[in-house]
Formats: structure tokens, C-alpha cells, sequence
């Protein structure tokens, strides 16, 4: 074996081996991301920082979902892309210590193999030896609907994790589970806060997890939808080529990062005349953490006829260009002005010249009336029937 490796810090051990630094530092940062889902990076790299690691990822137990759901440290991206990409995450060896880490919390690759095991089998040796990498620490993260690991990982050369290192992954595994317990409860709250811009007395608004199946509906939506809805919440529609359709649009609205443009809404014929529409907006980045299922909003209506573009009812509505209509769209459903703009593949600046055209345009002046606003307008091209 080789030497123990201790935190990061000074030599006096125990708790004390951790500068005060330091642990201020995650503490700042797990507060942040309870408020904004995109700070879990930076939890990562202060959980690496704090044990000397290379970076830490946050892998979900549940390999189906792996790949773009994992939150990575930069300094191991190049590492996670090899794991998804080559199909290691199906191969991974230390999914054996995933009972250990339930049981008490915590676990290594000693928990598992010994050095020898370490020196010929192929996930040390063709993939974290190759990536300039060795063993890890793993801390158990439990989570609304599934188990995820703080895994972090350590730099080549790295031994045996040292028993100060050993007697303080309790304390940090019950710092990252009370923040995660935090996020759980402001995602749900601010998830149905932002839901509620789309609710009006036609329309149905169910709330979607990644898997696209239906985690809460609101009265209109368990109206409309109670004739379609399985055991799990699965939509079951009667008309294939709608089902298809529908599919696609939840996949594309809950994928990571959502598909841009999403498909348009789907509908599906009750009788001559007579549509029940379905569109998806998938949750705005700062809101889809991690640790909640929760992945986008399905807004449903009876519609009288087909359905227009949204961007082009905005357009028409209030004399928007396209360009425009597509940003108000963006901002309308909760997303940032800067990650709009990366949508839509403009500079920062232009997407905030544009929103300033925008709220002259329509009256809003800020992104909540411009929500509402975006929530009210009729997205069909004729009446809605209620």
C-alpha cells in the first residue's frame, strides 16, 4: 500500500487538520447552491480542495441517470467525458461500494481491492491510470427519489486515505446531506412559484421529472389529463403518432441541457373540432438541482384549433420580431438573460438590447410581468374552449 494521504491543511489531525479557510469556504458554497442549482460545481471543487483530491463529481447511483446529469469539477472533466463516453460508468468497479456507503456513509477502493487488484484490473489501469488519476473517497448524498455519491477523486500516486482523513467524512457527509435537505425543499417551493406564471382558469400545469413522468398536477390538469395518466405518472395517450410526439417534446424539455428549439406543442384529437393541447418548458437552470426530480412544467389546454408557434403568437400579439419573440419566450419562462442569450447563440449584450425592446413593446417591466404576460397569451391560433 502506499502512504496515507491526509487532508488538506496543517499536521495537528483530527478536525483541526482542516483549515478554518477552507471549510468556510464549502460552507459558502453549499449555501449558495442551495439557492442556485449551478453552485454544485463549485461544491464540488471546494470538496476536492478541502481533501487534497484532483476534483469531485456527483454521480447518481442510478447509472440510467449518468451521463449528463453527473456535476463535475473542470479539473476531472476530461475524466467524467472518458467514463460516459467510453461506456465505463456500465463498467464501473466501485458500484460495489454503494451498500457500504449506505450502511455508514462513506467508503474507498480499500473498502473494496487491495493494491494488487489495483496494479491489473482494467478500471485503474485503462481508465483512471490513463487519466492521471487513482483512488477515491466516496460519500453517500441521499436524495429525493435516488442515491447519489460525492465522488472524489484522487490524484496519481495518492495512498491509502489516512485515518484523519477516515474520522472526518461523517462531518462533511452531514454538511453536504443538511444542504441537500435545504435545496430539496427551496426547489420544490421555488418550482411551483415559478409554475404558477403559466396557470390560468384553462390551463392544466403539471410538473415533470427528468424522466418525464408527472410528479404534481394542479385541479385542471388532473381534469384533462385523468383519462390519460398511468400508475407512475406516465401519460398514456391513445394516439400513437401523438404519444410519439409527446414523447419527444417531454425528452427534449427535460433532457440536460434542455434541446433547443423545443418541438413544437403537441396535439392530440378528442373529436371534430376538439384538441387537447400539450406544451413543455423545461425548469430554468438555477432551479434543477441535483437532489430534486423535477425537471420541467407540461402546460395543458383544450384548444378549439391548431396550435401556432408560440413565438409567432407573441410576434403577432405585440409586434415583436422573431428574434425577439423567441428571447421573450426564453426570459418569460424563467431563464436568465444570459443563458437565453446562449441559447439563442447572441452576445450578453444584444440579448439585453433586445429585452429592453422587449418590455418597451409589451408594457413589462420586469421578468415576472413579462412571465405572466408570456403565461396569458393564447398559444393557439383560434379560441380556447374551457
Amino acid at each position: 500500500m502506499g502512504p496515507e494521504m491526509q487532508f488538506a491543511g496543517d499536521r495537528r489531525g483530527g478536525w483541526a487538520n482542516v483549515s478554518e479557510g477552507r471549510w468556510q469556504h464549502l460552507t459558502r458554497e453549499l449555501d449558495a447552491a442551495v439557492l442556485d442549482a449551478s453552485r454544485w460545481k463549485n461544491v464540488c471543487d471546494a470538496l476536492a480542495a478541502i481533501t487534497g483530491g484532483a476534483g469531485t463529481a456527483l454521480i447518481p447511483f442510478d447509472r440510467n441517470h449518468r451521463g449528463a446529469w453527473i456535476i463535475k469539477s473542470d479539473a476531472i472533466g476530461g475524466l467524467m467525458e472518458t467514463y460516459v463516453r467510453d461506456g465505463w460508468y456500465k463498467r464501473d468497479l466501485r458500484e460495489a461500494a454503494w451498500p457500504i456507503m449506505r450502511r455508514k456513509g462513506f467508503a474507498t477502493d480499500f473498502d473494496l481491492v487491495d493494491q494488487d487488484m489495483m496494479c491489473r484490473h482494467p478500471y485503474y489501469q485503462d481508465f483512471l491510470a490513463r487519466g492521471g488519476a487513482s483512488t477515491f473517497i466516496g460519500i453517500h448524498i441521499p436524495t429525493q427519489g435516488d442515491d447519489w455519491v460525492a465522488a472524489i477523486q484522487l490524484p496519481a500516486g495518492a495512498g491509502t486515505p489516512g485515518s484523519h482523513t477516515i474520522e472526518l467524512l461523517p462531518r462533511l457527509r452531514t454538511k453536504i446531506a443538511d444542504a441537500v435537505r435545504s435545496a430539496q425543499a427551496m426547489a420544490a417551493s421555488g418550482v411551483e412559484n415559478w409554475a404558477s406564471f403559466f396557470e390560468g382558469t384553462d390551463r392544466g400545469i403539471a410538473l415533470l421529472t427528468r424522466d418525464g413522468q408527472i410528479n404534481k398536477m394542479n385541479a385542471a390538469a388532473e381534469r384533462l389529463l385523468m383519462p390519460f395518466v398511468g400508475r407512475g405518472g406516465e401519460i398514456k395517450l391513445g394516439d400513437p403518432k401523438a404519444a410519439r410526439q409527446l414523447t419527444d417534446l417531454t425528452g427534449a424539455a427535460c433532457a440536460v441541457p434542455p434541446r433547443s428549439p423545443l418541438p413544437p406543442p403537441v396535439l392530440l384529437s378528442l373529436a371534430p373540432g376538439k384538441f387537447l393541447s400539450f406544451e413543455a418548458v423545461p425548469l430554468p437552470s438555477g432551479l434543477r438541482h441535483f437532489c430534486s426530480d423535477l425537471a420541467a412544467v407540461l402546460v395543458v389546454r383544450m384548444a378549439a384549433t391548431a396550435v401556432a408557434e408560440p413565438h409567432i403568437a407573441l410576434a403577432e400579439r405585440f409586434r415583436l420580431t422573431p428574434s425577439e419573440a423567441r428571447l421573450a419566450l426564453h426570459i418569460g419562462s424563467g431563464t436568465s438573460v444570459r443563458e437565453a442569450a446562449g441559447r439563442e447563440g447572441i452576445a450578453f449584450e444584444t440579448a439585453r438590447s433586445r429585452l429592453k425592446a422587449i418590455y418597451a413593446k409589451t408594457g413589462a417591466r420586469r421578468q415576472s410581468e413579462l412571465a405572466l404576460l408570456v403565461s396569458k397569451i393564447g398559444r393557439t391560433t383560434g379560441d380556447l374552449a374551457g
